[in-house]
């Protein structure tokens, strides 16, 4: 089974000697079947889960390298759902 597709667009604004900002976004589009649960006992439909959201998560970070052997990145993100 084919799951959800998810893709990402991301690229360097700033870049200095130890340290760089970046920005981008990504997409979740709903590619995959609904989630069912069934009831073991009666082997009827007991939960559906409708996949049927589009999820757009801009997001931006960073990285400080002051030598070869230490990295601190960070990045912050938010979620839009529309369905």
């Amino acid at each position: 089974q084919f799951g959800n597709l998810f893709f990402a667009i991301k690229g360097v604004l700033i870049q200095k000697e130890d340290w760089l900002l970046t920005a981008g976004t990504s997409f979740l589009l709903p590619t995959a079947e609904d989630t069912r649960v069934i009831d073991p006992f009666t082997g009827q439909e007991f939960l559906r889960i409708e996949n049927k959201s589009t999820h757009i998560m801009p997001f931006i970070g960073g990285a400080f390298i002051p030598s070869d052997r230490l990295v601190a990145q960070w990045m912050t993100s938010t979620l839009t759902v529309i369905q």
